[in-house]
């Protein structure tokens, strides 16, 4: 007992040691209320340690993360008294973790960018958009050569400074001073992208809130910017994907009569194809960097039987029945088993069933050919240790063939895909992964040349049309 009040009596005397016992005890007092998100009552807690040892540096670091905790429990704040309060809390904060760096000993790197992480963000939630401006122009002016803060300039007009042309500026800007960056001229194209993307809503593959004359122009403008991108670095997979899905939206933004009759409107639909033809060419640059093969061939069967022998080193997809009593085994050990299949006719030779009749007429078949199908059974997995991998339970493998081998033999039609042989007399097949593929060119070699020839005779049309209004129009 004595000892507690000879401690108390030594504490009503102006002693630094008591004052900072009391203050490193409001400290923790304010700690606990911090943690229990009692952000104010922790920050009056803070304020009484400053009374016992103002000179200390622990508290204002606890009393700046605090009202920084205010300002962001405050960051969607709208209401004027909400974000006078966000405000005093940011000065508040901004202060503290200042006046806290101040007063170390020691300045580490850490610490100096702790202090500038926390301003930034308090500067952002509270939309202090001119300080935030001035601190990363004042970074350019002693970096100009850092390409990131052109970015970081425009991301902060963008947000939160709600000042999107301003960023366009910034970005614009970036490829003017590094015209050598590959990824300043996708950024651009990218943002410049952003109207052509269509409501979600709207179900529309186009933003129908811009006319098509605008929406040819944005997409001029970044298929430009994309092309720099490409020329910069041409085994970046990703302008080439935007520019597809700029092609595509030029495409989809010509405007003819359909069917067209003028010379103008048969112009614009080769134009149309064209576009599409580009679109598929850059899907194709983009299979060729990932290593993607080409889908197999969609010919309709009349055509893949009457002309096999142009098929034979092609990918193509066969659809028939199988013949159930012809399933039998050429090398069970590879899983390659053999069957006939009737290759079924096009829809257009089927039967019409009348609506309403129970009859269920055969359906109409072509050729029968020989089939040497490989079937893909369960591979062993890789071990994670690295060692040797474990096979797969025979019985496994054995259930998945048998279950192939039953689904041939009742499916009343499967399409397989492999290799026709020119006499038409054998095709071999073998069961596929689900794996991407890249899709076929919209057009082929004669229809490319045949559009280039017919939009030459239209444009010599259309010359020949101008200039004869042109004599009519002087001959007045």
């Amino acid at each position: 007992m004595r000892r507690l009040f000879a401690l108390g009596a030594l504490c009503l005397l102006p002693s630094l040691g008591c004052d900072k016992i009391q203050a490193r005890d409001l400290v923790r007092e304010g700690n606990q209320l911090y943690a229990d998100g009692l952000f104010s009552e922790a920050i009056a807690k803070y304020d009484e340690a400053e009374q016992y040892e103002p000179d200390g540096v622990t508290y204002l670091w606890n009393r700046a993360c605090a009202a920084e905790s205010v300002v962001l429990k405050l960051k969607d704040a709208t209401e004027d008294d909400k974000l006078g309060e966000r405000k005093a809390a940011a000065t508040k904060a901004l202060q503290d973790f200042q006046s806290w760096y101040d007063r170390l000993e020691v300045k580490t790197p850490a610490d100096e960018k702790a202090l500038e992480e926390h301003k930034l963000a308090l500067l952002a939630v509270d939309q202090r958009c001119d300080e935030l401006l001035a601190h990363w122009q004042n970074e350019l002016r002693a970096d100009p050569k850092n390409e990131a803060l052109y970015v970081n300039i425009a991301k902060i007009h963008e947000d939160p400074c709600g000042q999107p042309d301003k960023a366009d500026e910034w970005y614009q800007k970036r490829t003017e001073d590094f015209p050598e960056s590959a990824r300043a001229w996708y950024e651009l194209a990218v943002r410049s992208f952003d109207p052509l993307m269509p409501d979600p809503e709207s179900g529309l593959a186009y933003n129908a809130n811009i006319n098509a004359d605008e929406r040819m122009k944005i997409a001029d403008e970044v298929i430009g910017y994309l092309k720099k991108a490409s020329a910069l670095a041409p085994q970046n997979r990703d302008p080439y994907v935007w520019r597809a899905m700029a092609y595509t939206q030029k495409s989809m933004a010509r405007m003819y009569l359909d069917p067209p009759e003028s010379p103008e409107d048969k112009l614009e639909l080769l134009n149309k194809r064209n576009d599409s033809m580009l679109a598929w060419k850059e899907q194709k640059a983009v299979c060729d960097i990932d290593q993607i093969g080409d889908c197999p061939l969609d010919r309709p069967a009349t055509e893949l039987l009457n002309n096999a022998a142009a098929y034979t080193d092609k990918d193509v997809g066969l659809k028939g029945k199988v013949v159930a009593d012809s399933v039998k085994p050429i090398d069970a050990a590879k899983h390659v088993y053999g069957f006939d299949i009737k290759v079924l006719a096009p829809a257009e030779q089927q039967p019409v069933v009348e609506e309403g009749s129970e009859e269920k007429p055969e359906p109409v078949y072509l050729d029968t050919i020989a089939v040497e199908y490989t079937i893909l059974v369960p591979q062993p997995p890789e071990p994670e240790d690295g060692g040797a991998p474990q096979p797969v339970d025979p019985a496994t493998i054995k259930e998945k063939v048998d279950g192939e081998l039953e689904t041939f033999k009742k499916a009343k039609s499967i399409t397989i895909y492999g290799k026709i042989s020119a006499d038409k007399s054998r095709f071999v097949a073998a069961e596929r992964p689900m794996v991407a593929c890249c899709p076929e060119a919209p057009l082929s070699a004669a229809e490319v040349e045949s559009d280039k020839a017919l939009r030459a005779e239209l444009e010599a049309q259309i010359a020949a049309a101008a200039e004869g209004n042109k004599k009519k129009g002087r001959g007045r």
